[in-house]
């Protein structure tokens, strides 16, 4: 597994795994034409530029495709935190990439960014990517109910967070 900077001829892999309608469900829904995938990859490089943002792409080594999207947003060296995203191909759920994906996020976050606080806002009902954070050793601070409206519904958004002091402590 290998986590690298996205670059415009990732547009077709990016495409692949973010226009999946259920892959996408938690995640603001599917990329619905690959101009919209160029367009994200160049969102993601102005972002990067700016320091408000830092994302990989996640390739595993025999097939070199991007499968994945890893990284942070929202980002404030000022105050040392951060919110941490992460996005994996469907057919690799299940299979422990988005932990070992995440633990090495988590720690570039911590030594190498010297962040403080990295915290992460799933939406409520989305009980893999809160087992995940759990797993990681993120703590619920709590809940924003009715946070957004999706599919005629509104839905409640947790709140997770991850402390330099307590990562040690979770294995990151």
């Amino acid at each position: 597994m290998v986590l690298r900077e996205i670059v415009s001829s990732d547009a077709e892999d990016l495409f692949a795994f973010r226009s999946d309608a259920e892959e996408q469900e938690y995640n603001g829904g599917p990329l619905i034409s690959r101009g919209e995938a160029d367009q994200l990859i160049r969102e993601l490089a102005v972002k990067f530029r700016d320091e408000s943002s830092l994302h990989w792409g996640l390739t595993l080594r025999e097939e070199g495709r991007v499968v994945g999207l890893f990284g942070y947003s929202n980002l404030s060296l000022e105050h040392r935190r951060s919110e941490v995203g992460y996005d994996l191909a469907r057919s690799l759920w299940g299979n422990g990439y988005a932990l070992e994906a995440m633990r090495a996020v988590l720690r570039h976050g911590f030594e190498t960014m010297n962040l403080n606080r990295i915290y992460a806002v799933p939406r409520s009902d989305n009980l893999s990517s809160v087992k995940l954070l759990e797993r990681l050793g993120f703590k619920l601070e709590g809940v924003h109910r009715d946070e957004f409206f999706f599919d005629g519904v509104f839905r409640d958004e947790s709140l997770f967070a991850l402390l330099k002091r307590d990562s040690e402590y979770a294995g990151v």
